[in-house]
Order: C-alpha cells, then sequence, then structure tokens
C-alpha cells in the first residue's frame, strides 16, 4: 500500500557505490543500472533462471571478470535475483580483497536485506527504482516506510527474506525492531491482506521468524498457527536464549505467558518465583485462587518488623480479600481488625508526613468497605478522619450519620452553613500562615481540616436535596482570596473548590460556577475542566469558543464562554438568535481561518474544517438535523473514518443495507489508498459492522469468512488493539466471539497488569465477566460446566475490583462503585443460573454498600421472585423500605428519594400504602416533575385505578411529548381500563 504524499522523493540520480567519480560515469552507471534491473524483471517474467553450479559460477565469475561493464552489472543482477541459490557465494565475494568485487557483493546484500529480493512483488520494485521510495541509494532508504509497504502489499516473503539475511548484520536488532512495530500498528491490516491475497501461511512463516524478539510476537505466532488448524510448521515456539534477543528473565515470561495460555499456573507461578517476580507470584496466585499460599505470604510481610506501614497495609489488604474468598473467617478476622487499627492510629504516627498518612488512610478504607465493613469503618474513621469518614458516609448512603459527623444534631439551616462557611475560609487562611510552601512535598495540597470539612458537608447537602446550600457553601469558597500552600507556590480556592466539585460529580454547579463567576479572565485550565463537565472534548469546546469570537468581537470572554457552555447544553444564551447564528456558527466552524505560508511578505490565509463528533451533537441538542447530516457528510467526504462509521451505523439502523454496503466499500477503499492514523482501528470497525450488516441479512456464508477473518486478526500482539475489537464484539452483540478474545488476553493481562493502566487492565477483566454472562444467558457454556464458569467470572470481577482498590483514581465513588459492579455482576449471574446462595449473597451485599440505592429493584429483584425465591426478593424490599423510613425521618424534603422508594415498592407490588404517601409528597415538592408523577401514575395502576392512572400519565405526556416510555405506559393503562371493564 502506498502513499504518494507520504513517499515521494526524487528519482535516483546517482550511481552504484563503485562507478567512478566524473560526472559522465555517473550518468552512464545510472543507465546501465536501469537498464540492467529492467533486464533481470525480463528475464525472471520469462522465467530464465538457472541453479546449475557450473552456470552460477560462470555467472559469479562474470560479475567479478567480465570484459564489459555491462556484463558485469547483468551478472550482478542475476546473482541478486537467484539469492537461494548464490547467497552463500555472495557472502563469501563480500569478504574478498578485490574492492569492487566487495562492493558488489555487498550492493547484493544490502538489497536482500532491504527486502528487496526475488520475492518483492515486481509492481512495488519497479515502483522502488523508479522514485517512489528509492533516494539516490540504499543508504539514504527510508527502511521503515519500505518494509510497511512490503507487509502492506502482502510481500510477507520478501520481509522474511530481509530477517534472514541480516540475523548477523550489525542492523539486524533496528531490522527486527522496525518490522516489530509495524506489526503491532498495522497487524489488522496485515493480516487482512494475508486472507484477500491467500498468504497465511508466508505469514505465519513471517511471525515465526519474529518469535525471537518481543514475546508479544512469539505468542502470536502461535495463537496464528492454532487458528489456522496448521501442523506442517514447526510447533516448537521456544527459541533458545542463544538463538534470540532475549536474556533469562525474558525467557521465562515467555514461557510463563505460553504455560498460562494453556491453563498450566503451577510452570507460571514457579517461573515467577524463580526469576522473584514478587507482584506477578501474588497476581498468581489470585488467580490461581492459592488462597492458602498468599494468606501466609503476605501476613508474613504484614508482621514483618521492619516493613514499612505502607507494605504492611497493602499486605493486610491482600489478606482481607484472599480470606474473604478461602471463607478463612480467622484470617478474615485478622486482616479487618489490622486495617481498623490502622484508621484509629495513623493520625498519631510521628513517622509519617500527613500525604502518607492520607494515603494509607485512602488504601484502608477502599479495602474494608469493598468487602462489606463499611459501618465499622466509618466508626474508625470519626475521630481522627471526620472528614473522611462523612465522606465514606455519604458514599454509602449512610447520610444520617454523615450528617451526625459534620454538624452533629444541629438543623441544616442557611446560618448553620454560612458559619461553618466563615469558620472555614479563616481556618484556612491561618494554616497557610503557617505552612512553609518550600517544605511541602511535591504536589502535597496543605488543608485546613476545617475547610476539608466543609466540602464532606457540601457532598452531604449536595446528595440529601440540599442542592442551593450546598451551592452556596462551593461559591463563597471559590470567591474567596484565599490561597492553599502548595509545591512551588500556592492554589487558589476557587481551582481547589472547582476540582472539588468536579471529584464531587457537581458538574452542573462547575459550568454555572465558571461561567457566572466575578473573574475577569476563565483560564485555558477551567476551560477545559468545564469541556470536561459537560462531556465535550476540550478541542471542541475551544473550536466552537473562537468560532462564536469571530462572530461576536465585541463580547467579553466570559460571555463568550458562557454562550459556548449553554450551546453544548441545548439552553438559550443570552445575545444568541439560534434561528439565525447556529447556521452562521456551522459555517464559521466548516470555514476556519488559518494563517498559511506568506506570498511577497503578506500572509495568506487558508479556511479548514474544524467540525467534530462534538461540535455536531451541540447541533443536534439544539434541534438542528439538517446540519448535523450536513457535516457528517462533509466530515466523511473529508476522509473521517470515524464518521464514515457512524453514517454507515445509521444506514443500518434505518434499514438502507444497499448504500451501508457501498460506503463501507467507499471506507475499505480509502483506507487502503493512504494510510489513515487510526487505519487499523477503522479497519476492524468496518469488518464487524460489515459482520454486522451480514448477520442481519442473512448472510451466513459471508459472516462466517468474516468471523473467521477476525479470529486471526485477534492473534494481534497489542493487548489494547484486542481489547478494543472485543469491546467492539460484544458493542455489537458478537458475545461469543467476544468471550473468546477475553479468554486470550486475561492470561497475558495478568502478567503485565504491573506495566498496564489500571483502566485497561480492569476493562479486560470486566469484559470477561460481562461478555460470560451474555455467554451463560444464551446458554452456550451452562451446561458444560455451570459451577466453574460461573466462578470465574466471579472471581475475575473481583480481580478487577482489587485492581481499583490499588489504584490512585482520584474519585472516592470509583471505589464504591466499582465495588457495586462487582456484586451486581455476580447477582445477574446468580439468577441466570438459579443459584440461591449466589442471589441472597449479592444481594445482601448491595444492601450493605447502598441500602437506598433502587437499581436492582426494576428488573432482577421481581426475576429473582419469579426463580422461587420470593423470601429474598421481599426481604431485599423490607430492608430498602426499613432503610427509606430511616432516611426521610431525618431528611423529609428528598423529593429524589421519595419518589425512588415509591417506584421500587409499585414495581415490586410491595408497601404500597406507604408508596402511595411518599410519592404524593414527592409530586407536591416537586409538580413540575413528569417523573415524579409517572410514579404516581403507576402506582395507582398496581392499585387498580387504571382510569386515574391513564389521566395522570396524559397529564405528563402534555409536558414532555418526547418520552417514548409515557406513550407506552398510556397504552398499558388503556389496555388495563378495557380489560376491567
Amino acid at each position: 500500500m502506498h502513499d504518494a504524499n507520504r513517499c515521494k522523493q526524487s528519482q535516483a540520480s546517482t550511481a552504484l557505490p563503485w562507478s567512478c567519480s566524473t560526472e559522465a560515469r555517473l550518468t552512464l552507471t545510472l543507465l546501465c543500472f536501469l537498464l540492467g534491473l529492467c533486464w533481470a524483471f525480463q528475464q525472471t517474467a520469462s522465467g530464465q533462471e538457472s541453479s546449475d553450479p557450473a552456470d552460477l559460477a560462470q555467472k559469479l565469475e562474470r560479475a567479478l571478470n567480465g570484459d564489459s561493464y555491462r556484463e558485469r552489472q547483468r551478472a550482478t543482477f542475476e546473482l541478486w535475483q537467484q539469492r537461494e541459490q548464490t547467497r552463500q557465494a555472495v557472502r563469501d565475494a563480500e569478504q574478498s580483497g578485490n574492492l569492487e568485487v566487495s562492493r558488489r557483493a555487498s550492493w547484493i546484500l544490502k538489497q536482500w536485506r532491504a527486502g528487496i529480493s526475488d520475492q518483492t512483488p515486481k509492481a512495488l520494485s519497479k515502483q522502488i527504482y523508479s522514485g517512489g521510495l528509492l533516494d539516490r541509494n540504499l543508504d539514504e532508504l527510508d527502511s521503515e516506510l519500505l518494509l510497511e509497504e512490503l507487509l502492506l502489499e502482502g510481500a510477507f516473503a520478501a520481509v522474511a527474506v530481509a530477517i534472514q539475511e541480516s540475523q548477523d548484520s550489525a542492523d539486524y536488532e533496528l531490522l527486527l525492531g522496525n518490522v516489530t512495530g509495524l506489526m503491532y500498528q498495522y497487524y489488522p491490516l496485515i493480516v487482512s491482506v494475508a486472507v484477500e491475497q491467500s498468504k497465511e501461511q508466508q505469514l505465519l512463516t513471517l511471525l515465526q521468524s519474529l518469535r525471537t524478539g518481543p514475546s508479544g510476537l512469539a505468542i502470536s505466532a502461535i495463537e496464528f498457527q492454532q487458528q489456522l488448524g496448521d501442523a506442517s510448521h514447526s510447533t516448537n515456539a521456544e527459541p533458545a536464549v542463544e538463538d534470540s534477543l532475549w536474556d533469562r528473565d525474558q525467557e521465562s515470561r515467555f514461557k510463563g505467558e505460553l504455560a498460562l495460555q494453556t491453563g498450566n499456573i503451577d510452570q507460571t507461578l514457579q517461573l515467577a518465583s524463580e526469576r522473584n517476580d514478587d507482584a506477578i507470584v501474588l497476581t498468581l496466585q489470585y488467580y490461581g485462587q492459592r488462597w492458602p499460599e498468599l494468606i501466609q505470604s503476605q501476613r508474613a510481610i504484614a508482621e514483618a518488623a521492619d516493613a514499612d506501614p505502607m507494605s504492611q497495609a497493602r499486605a493486610q489488604a491482600w489478606v482481607l480479600s484472599a480470606a474473604a474468598h478461602a471463607g478463612d473467617r480467622e484470617a478474615f478476622q485478622w486482616a479487618k481488625q489490622q486495617l481498623l487499627a490502622g484508621l484509629k492510629d495513623s493520625e498519631n504516627d510521628p513517622d509519617m508526613d500527613a500525604e502518607d498518612r492520607d494515603n494509607l488512610c485512602e488504601l484502608r478504607w477502599r479495602f474494608l468497605v469493598g468487602y462489606l465493613v463499611v459501618d465499622e469503618t466509618i466508626e474508625a474513621m470519626r475521630a481522627n478522619w471526620p472528614a473522611k469518614a462523612a465522606v465514606v458516609a455519604c458514599l454509602t448512603d449512610r447520610f444520617v450519620v454523615a450528617k451526625e459527623i459534620c454538624v452533629g444534631d444541629e438543623p441544616l439551616t442557611a446560618d448553620l452553613i454560612q458559619a461553618k462557611i466563615n469558620a472555614a475560609i479563616e481556618a484556612q487562611d491561618k494554616y497557610s500562615k503557617q505552612v512553609d510552601p518550600v517544605q511541602a512535598r511535591a504536589y502535597a495540597l496543605r488543608i485546613a481540616p476545617e475547610l476539608e470539612q466543609l466540602y464532606s458537608l457540601a457532598l452531604l447537602l449536595k446528595n440529601t436535596h440540599h442542592a442551593d446550600l450546598a451551592k452556596r457553601i462551593y461559591f463563597q469558597l471559590a470567591q474567596s482570596n484565599v490561597s492553599i500552600p502548595a509545591f512551588r507556590g500556592r492554589v487558589s480556592l476557587y481551582d481547589y473548590t472547582l476540582i472539588e466539585m468536579q471529584q464531587a460529580l457537581q458538574y452542573d454547579m462547575v459550568v454555572e460556577l465558571i461561567t457566572t463567576s466575578k473573574q475577569t479572565r476563565i483560564s485555558s485550565r477551567s476551560r477545559s475542566m468545564l469541556a470536561f463537565c459537560l462531556s465535550v472534548k476540550s478541542a471542541s469546546f475551544e473550536t466552537v469558543l473562537a468560532a462564536l469570537k469571530r462572530m461576536h468581537r465585541q463580547w467579553p470572554e466570559k460571555q463568550l464562554v458562557g454562550v459556548t457552555a449553554a450551546l453544548f447544553q441545548g439552553l438559550p444564551a443570552a445575545g444568541f438568535d439560534p434561528l439565525t447564528d447556529l447556521d452562521t456558527l456551522f459555517q464559521e466552524i466548516c470555514n476556519a481561518p488559518m494563517s498559511g505560508r506568506r506570498t511577497l511578505g503578506v500572509p495568506q490565509v487558508i479556511y479548514i474544517n474544524e467540525l467534530t463528533a462534538d461540535c455536531l451533537e451541540l447541533f443536534a441538542i439544539n434541534e438542528r438535523d439538517d446540519l448535523v447530516q450536513t457535516g457528517r457528510q462533509l466530515l466523511a467526504d473529508d476522509g473521517d473514518g470515524e464518521m464514515s462509521l457512524t453514517i454507515i451505523n445509521r444506514l443500518i439502523e434505518n434499514g438502507d443495507w444497499l448504500k451501508a454496503e457501498d460506503r463501507l466499500q467507499a471506507l475499505a477503499n480509502d483506507l487502503q489508498s493512504g494510510m489513515h492514523e487510526e487505519a487499523a482501528s477503522l479497519h476492524c470497525q468496518a469488518l464487524i459492522i460489515e459482520m454486522a450488516l451480514a448477520r442481519d441479512r442473512g448472510f451466513t456464508d459471508r459472516q462466517q469468512e468474516l468471523e473467521e477473518e477476525l479470529k486471526l486478526i485477534l492473534t494481534t500482539p497489542s493487548l489494547t488493539t484486542k481489547e478494543q475489537i472485543a469491546r467492539r464484539l460484544s458493542d455489537h452483540q458478537f458475545y461469543q466471539l467476544a468471550h473468546h478474545a477475553y479468554q486470550q488476553l486475561v492470561p497475558v493481562a495478568l502478567l503485565k497488569s504491573q506495566g498496564l493502566t489500571s483502566n485497561l487492565f480492569g476493562n479486560i477483566l470486566d469484559g470477561f465477566v460481562e461478555t460470560k454472562q451474555f455467554v451463560d444467558e444464551l446458554e452456550l457454556t451452562v451446561a458444560r460446566d455451570p459451577n466453574a464458569s460461573h466462578h470465574t467470572a466471579h472471581h475475575l470481577s473481583d480481580m478487577a475490583l482489587v485492581s481499583e482498590l490499588n489504584a490512585d483514581a482520584p474519585i472516592p465513588w470509583l471505589y464504591t462503585y466499582h465495588a457495586q459492579k462487582h456484586w451486581e455482576a455476580r447477582l445477574i449471574s446468580g439468577i441466570t443460573l438459579q443459584d440461591e446462595p449466589t442471589v441472597a449473597a449479592a444481594l445482601g451485599a448491595l444492601q450493605t454498600l447502598a441500602p437506598l440505592d433502587i437499581n436492582a429493584t426494576d428488573e432482577q429483584v421481581p426475576e429473582v421472585r419469579k426463580l422461587g425465591m420470593a423470601k429474598i426478593a421481599d426481604a431485599y424490599i423490607d430492608q430498602l423500605v426499613e432503610s427509606g423510613e430511616a432516611y426521610l425521618a431525618e431528611f423529609p424534603l428528598d423529593a429524589l428519594k421519595l419518589n425512588n422508594l415509591a417506584w421500587a415498592c409499585a414495581v415490586n407490588k410491595m408497601h404500597l400504602e406507604q408508596a402511595v404517601k411518599w410519592s404524593e409528597r414527592s409530586v407536591f415538592l416537586e409538580p413540575e416533575s413528569v417523573t415524579y408523577r409517572d410514579t404516581l401514575a403507576e402506582l395507582c395502576h398496581v392499585l387498580g385505578e387504571h382510569k386515574q392512572a391513564w389521566q395522570i400519565e396524559s397529564d405528563c405526556l402534555l409536558d414532555d411529548r418526547g418520552q417514548w416510555h409515557l406513550h407506552q405506559q398510556i397504552e398499558k393503562y388503556r389496555q388495563a381500563m378495557e380489560s376491567k371493564q
């Protein structure tokens, strides 16, 4: 695949290395060179090759001692062309004492090592020598670009020749690195080229020649061969150290990865132990459920006299997790008590600074809460960590406890909140003056305890429907002139408050604060945070902002930023007329001016299209679908592959399959004609979409072909690429193939967990669990071994949880979120397999983590009841109602909680009398809410008052015609009325 824009170089303009120095000789030599090459191509085409030793010796003699220069040239090209027969002779000739002989042999070897051999496609060879890739001579050849061309044209044999011929050269490692890098980058495209040209075996041979490089390619070679079902090639995939570029540790890791792929965890553990890789040993013990060994080793670390506090806490946390799985009550209690004691005592540890104590506190409470030790954890933190204790209480729905920690028995009034604000600002001002920022550790902020507790109070207020009081805290702190000591300077309370609001998920308040603050300038950092809270990429936000500046040059910056934020929310903006200004804005974005080169000293202006998917979403939310369609087409025409895929998906959704097929073919042609930055990713997405289209149209043969091609692509050495493919397969409901991909990913992710981001590691494990659930539901594996499969899914889900608990993610709610997600996965698996103990344990865990959460009450709890586990389902609803009553006794005006509890009761047809009272109160507090009135209508329906339900729902429809749910409810109530009559 040749990209002329990237590969244009001047035509060959100098002679071969052995030519004379005169200009005439240079020209003559070049002509002879090209004539000789053309002659060689003609000879190749006519099949005039000979392997006769006497003939080869004669050619070698002519090359070295021919009477004419042309004869020597022809003989040289013949030697180059017949590599298999002449390679040893050429190597020997390179060592000759004759300068011209040595140079000719060296030239031939350089050709082979660059991938230019008898295996190079003729068209590509001609292109190389006509100036497409070769600039003057081989010494200046862009070898990586040439390798890219060879791989993407399917010239795998030529690349294999280059590797083989370079093994004893100084450039061997560089060549191997270049080929490996290209394989990682373009593997999906390379595999598809091999499939299209029926060169799978040649690609396999190339992969096997790369086994001596990174172990990722060695594993790919094995998986590729297994996928082909090929037994013709050697299965010895374990090159010895002396035959590879690996050291002993690399060889050990490869053997361990190979063993784990085949399920031999004992060998993998042994290899990791031999190289003293403690982190991998720990991971493998957890994965292999070697609970006694794990508990013993980590407990020894925790009890070691010379262990530092962080190492001790981590070891205690691992023991807690392992003991929970093993059912080892003694070990669990020991680890729990150690972690709780650390929460009580660490504040007074004289050998630790404030930041280390904070980190230890975070680690301890994450694991304790993650393993359902919630109330004891909050109680242990109250004395030394009141602000953090209040946060944990809020994250686990202990809002009454959080209020006790923050304000005691005092009522939440405006006067109380104002007094707390004044006290916190005064305390921080005094605290800042006492702390020497030079002595602060890198990036460590110094926050007064009163200020930290005030932020916790704001979180409580926002979660208990006191948004006005929370807003007062945030806005007054942001307007204060007090600063916070930090490494190399100070952080304003305005910036710090924005961070706190963002972490507390107060996105609407962040937008309002930034756009209404008294600051005259809005920094790029604040604009970036604003974009994040609007779920918009920062570059897209800046694009719209710049376009508005060109439209309204007289507007101040704050107004421009405010209008930009309002447009991304679909809200009216002062001074912006949507009837006319949206069209102007669209044109400004599509024709953004950009300074170009100067002509006669005058700068030239060029215009570029800066449309993005976020910009199109802006026009969509402002109900300009015509601009959205136009924008999509513009981006697709400009070569935006993602937008082309978006259009294709829309066509498939609308049933326009023929147009979708045409667009898929056009996209494939576009990817082949010029290397797109995301070509490999787009190619995979296009294949998956085409496979979905074939499935939907009933083209099973084509679907099967694409599935086999994707299975080959899934042998890619790139974990990121494989995870992306697996995720997109799952998105398109190819759960079995997606699960197959995750099964390949998990062992590699485990062994490389220390080098992966926690997000990628967690995504891989979560993806395995989620696709496993779908596979189970489709009854694809349940009948085979449901218990073992079920346990593996739970186990890996828990590993994802542990990886998050060990991560340094800045947002506290992530930890409880992942714990809930883990138990939700277990609940779904328990329901699928009708496993009553698992269902009971999962519902109990979810109630411990979030006693007011109603997510499970809509679908899972009714399903549990249908499976004959009514006692478990009823107990869950009873406990939810009890927790709700206790909460509402303290916070009776929380309309959201009133509605949620009423809805849960309505769906499960329990506690209906209490539910009606809650629902009526929520509607009274917020009568404009369609959602709350919909809940009241559902309760009327459940109680048999179908006509009243129909009337309430019909009124809701007048206020919000866009909600399809309302139409469904009205139809349900209408049918119930007819049945009753």
